[in-house]
C-alpha cells in the first residue's frame, strides 16, 4: 500500500533546510511537489469578485512572514476562480488547474492540501478555513496533523502484521483505526477492510463511510421537512454505535444540538455544542460546531454575548435577568417585552414600544437585592438614533433613583461596565432606562442582558 509523503516531509524537516516555494499555477506547483517529495498548499478565490478572498489574499495568503513558521517543505499555490471566461479562457485555465480537484470547494476563499503525488488530503473552508487563518494557528495545526500520519503509519504497520500472522480480528482493529483517522483516506485499506468483516461486526465500515457536515446536513433537511421523529432516531442510532471517533462523534452531537435548537430547547442545545467542541478543542471543524452553537443556542439561551460584545473578554458574574427580571415601559406597547430577557430577538426588531412622549422610560424589577456589574443592550436596528440620550439609573425601591450611566452616542449596542479593578459594581433591586433628551421621542430596545449577583 502507498504511504502518502506529505507528513514524511514534515518528519524530516529538522534534518534539512526547509525550503517555501510558490508556484504560479497548480500544474507547475504539482511537477515541483514531485521533485521535492513535498506537499502543496493550495490557496482557492474568487479575487476579481469576492471581497472577502481579496482581502484574505492580500493580508494572509501574500503576507511575507505567513509561512515562516512553517518548518518544512511546502510547494504554494493559488487557484483563481475567475467569472465569465469565454471558451478560449476556460481551455487556458483549465490547462493551468489540471489535477485539482474542484468539487470539494463549497465557499470562498478556501485552503487545500494536496501530497506531493496530487492526492487532495484536506479542505478548509468557511468557518474552518478562518479557524486556521493565523500563521500560529496553521503552524500548530500542522504539527497535530504530523502526529495523525505517525498514528497512521504504525496501525498501517500494525495491520500488516496482523494480516501475515493471519490474526483477523487485529487486522480489523488495525485497519478500522487507521481509517477513523481525519487524514487521507486509503481505498485499499477500506476494500481490504469489506472484504475481511463483510457484514461490518466491528461497525468500522458505518464508521469509515461517515461523513460529518453531510450529517448534519441531512438531519437539517429532515428537520425541515418535518420528519423530527426520523431525525431523533437517526441521530441516537448514531450515538449509540461506540465506534465512531471523537472527531466523529462531534458532529453526531452537533447535529442533536441542530435538532434541539428546531425545539427551542436552547440551553441544552448548546451543553450539547460545548460538549462536542471539548471532545477535541483543536479541531477546527469543533470550533466551527462551537460557533454555530454559541449564534444559534447560546445567544438566545442567553448563556453567550455576541461575538461583538467587548463584555465577553472578562467575568462581570452570572445573567441576573434571565428566567427573573421583569419590565414595565412608560407607555405603549408591551407585547413582546418578555423577549428583553429571554428568547430569540422579536421579528419586529423591538421588544417593547413607547409612545412619542418627554423622558419615556422603562422599570426593570430584579425581584430581590442584586449587584449589578454589567449590562448588554442592543438598540432598535434602522431606529438607533431614537435612543439618543439613553441613560441608567439604580434603586432600591423604584422611587429614589441614582444616575449611574449615560450613552455618549447611539450605536447598534451598548457594552456597560459598572465593575472594574478598582470599583465595585451597584446594589439594586431596579433599574431605570430612560431617554434624558430635550426632545419628545419614541423609545424601544431589542435585547437587555444584566450580569452581576444575587444575595
Amino acid at each position: 500500500m502507498k504511504v502518502f509523503t506529505i507528513f514524511l516531509t514534515i518528519a524530516t524537516c529538522c534534518l534539512t533546510q526547509a525550503a517555501t516555494i510558490r508556484s504560479k499555477n497548480f500544474v507547475e506547483a504539482a511537477k515541483k511537489a514531485k521533485e521535492l517529495d513535498a506537499p502543496i498548499a493550495v490557496f482557492v478565490h474568487g479575487a476579481s469578485w469576492h471581497p472577502v478572498s481579496e482581502r484574505f489574499r492580500d493580508k494572509l495568503w501574500n503576507h511575507a512572514s505567513l509561512f515562516k513558521s512553517i518548518k518544512h517543505d511546502l510547494v504554494l499555490t493559488e487557484v483563481h476562480v475567475e467569472q465569465q471566461l469565454d471558451k478560449e479562457e476556460q481551455k487556458k485555465r483549465g490547462e493551468l488547474t489540471k489535477g485539482w480537484q474542484a468539487k470539494p470547494i463549497k465557499s470562498y476563499p478556501a485552503i487545500q492540501l494536496y501530497s506531493s503525488d496530487g492526492q487532495l488530503l484536506k479542505t478548509y473552508q468557511g468557518q474552518s478555513f478562518r479557524n486556521l487563518a493565523t500563521p500560529s494557528t496553521l503552524q500548530n495545526h500542522l504539527a497535530h496533523l504530523l502526529q495523525l500520519e505517525q498514528s497512521w503509519q504504525s496501525l498501517w504497520l500494525q495491520a500488516r502484521e496482523a494480516e501475515k500472522s493471519q490474526n483477523t480480528p487485529a487486522q480489523i482493529d488495525a485497519l478500522g483505526a487507521l481509517l477513523a483517522l481525519p487524514i487521507h483516506r486509503d481505498k485499499k485499506a477500506f476494500e481490504t477492510l469489506k472484504k475481511i468483516d463483510p457484514s461490518d461486526q466491528a461497525g468500522h465500515i458505518a464508521k469509515a463511510q461517515f461523513n460529518g457536515w453531510e450529517f448534519i446536513r441531512k438531519i437539517t433537511g429532515l428537520v425541515n421537512d418535518k420528519k423530527r421523529d426520523e431525525a431523533h432516531q437517526l441521530v441516537q442510532k448514531h450515538l449509540s454505535n461506540p465506534h465512531f471517533t471523537p472527531a466523529q462523534l462531534a458532529f453526531i452531537l452537533g447535529a442533536q444540538g441542530r435538532l434541539q435548537v428546531a425545539e427551542n430547547a436552547y440551553e441544552d442545545a448548546y451543553q450539547t455544542y460545548l460538549k462536542a467542541y471539548a471532545l477535541d478543542p483543536r479541531n477546527p471543524d469543533n470550533k466551527s460546531l462551537l460557533s454555530y452553537g454559541e449564534r444559534a443556542a447560546g445567544q438566545p439561551a442567553r448563556l453567550v454575548l455576541p461575538s461583538r460584545s467587548k463584555l465577553r473578554a472578562r467575568s462581570f458574574g452570572t445573567n441576573i435577568s434571565k428566567d427573573h427580571a421583569t419590565a414595565s415601559a412608560s407607555s405603549g406597547s408591551e407585547d413582546n417585552i418578555d423577549k428583553l430577557f429571554k428568547g430569540r430577538a422579536p421579528g419586529d426588531g423591538h421588544a417593547f414600544h413607547t409612545d412619542k412622549e418627554q423622558n419615556p422610560s422603562l422599570i426593570i424589577n430584579l425581584h430581590g437585592p442584586c449587584l449589578v456589574n454589567a449590562l448588554y443592550i442592543e438598540n432598535r436596528r434602522r431606529h438607533e438614533a431614537r435612543a439618543r440620550g439613553l441613560t441608567l439609573w439604580v434603586s432600591d425601591d423604584a422611587q429614589n433613583w441614582q444616575k449611574v450611566w449615560q450613552a455618549e452616542d447611539t450605536p447598534s449596542h451598548w457594552d456597560i461596565s459598572l465593575a472594574g479593578i478598582e470599583r465595585s459594581g451597584h446594589k439594586a433591586r431596579f433599574l431605570k432606562l430612560s431617554l434624558e433628551d430635550s426632545s419628545p421621542n419614541y423609545f424601544h430596545l431589542t435585547r437587555i442582558d444584566i450580569f452581576g449577583k444575587r444575595y
